[in-house]
């Protein structure tokens, strides 16, 4: 007596069916997404390999705004350094100009010195009043300040600004109602302008060969890392599109096929209803 107990032919279209169906699926999600991988199980190593990169790249994004922040604090110390550097430049006159005492009264000289007193208390409240937010940048208390400059720990630079008031620039005293004390002024200004070039200078070469060098270099290793992160997780849109069309014939083959297993078994069980 004939039987028939399963239809192979239909089993193995079946199977490609579904296998195709499920590369189709894949395909159209690395498409849809623009990802290779879109879960673990499409790539386990390449999954933990990306995920180290995003970490990097993002602690490079953040140590990149770091040191733009810092770039700006910088800046804003040495535009009051400038504004320091100006009004002690303007002292110097009132001395020069003092100490020139054959064409000076009592009186312009008393007047000069009440001018370099307000001079001066400008320069004070510059020192006291400077501030990056709340930070306080002129007063002394900015010493050995960290900036995170890198992606990992230890990638750090420190700076310190020293105070720059009056009287730590020697200059609070000075007396230029006589002409001793107006030649001693000078002296005395002209090295305060000579700490104030040198705490410029300090910061200049901190700004160009720290926090610019260190940031073309990270903006250089993430340029990098984003390539061959992308390398590994982004989507091949041309080797997507054609495993796609693939499989999309693949699947209609095996639906061809599929179907002709199916009319062939129920031929026959109509030829064994028929005996």
């Amino acid at each position: 007596m004939l039987s028939v107990n399963t239809n192979m032919n239909s089993l193995v279209a079946q199977n490609n069916l579904q296998s195709s169906q499920s590369r189709m699926n894949n395909a159209l999600q690395r498409l849809s997404t623009g990802l290779q991988i879109n879960s673990a199980a499409d790539n386990p190593a390449g999954l933990v390999t990306s995920s180290l990169e995003n970490a990097q790249i993002s602690g490079l994004q953040q140590s990149i705004q770091n040191i733009q922040t810092g770039s700006a604090l910088v800046q804003t110390a040495d535009s009051s350094l400038s504004n320091i550097n100006d009004l002690l430049v303007q002292v110097r006159n009132l001395a020069a100009n003092s100490a020139n005492t054959a064409t000076q009264s009592t009186a312009s000289l008393a007047a000069n010195q009440a001018n370099a007193d307000a001079l001066l208390a400008s320069i004070d409240n510059i020192a006291s009043t400077t501030k990056f937010g709340t930070v306080a940048l002129l007063d002394g208390t900015f010493s050995a300040a960290q900036f995170q400059t890198g992606a990992f720990s230890g990638q750090t630079a420190s700076l310190t600004i020293a105070k720059s008031d009056s009287t730590t620039l020697a200059v609070n005293a000075i007396d230029i109602t006589t002409a001793a004390g107006a030649t001693a002024a000078l002296t005395a200004i002209d090295a305060a302008i000579s700490t104030v070039a040198s705490a410029r200078g300090d910061l200049g070469a901190f700004m160009a060969g720290t926090l610019t060098a260190t940031q073309n270099n990270n903006q250089a290793q993430l340029t990098n890392l984003q390539q061959a992160k992308s390398i590994v997780t982004d989507t091949n849109y041309q080797t997507e599109i054609a495993n796609y069309t693939s499989e999309n014939i693949r699947q209609q083959a095996a639906s061809t096929v599929l179907g002709m297993a199916n009319q062939s078994n129920q031929s026959i069980l109509s030829l064994l209803r028929g005996q």
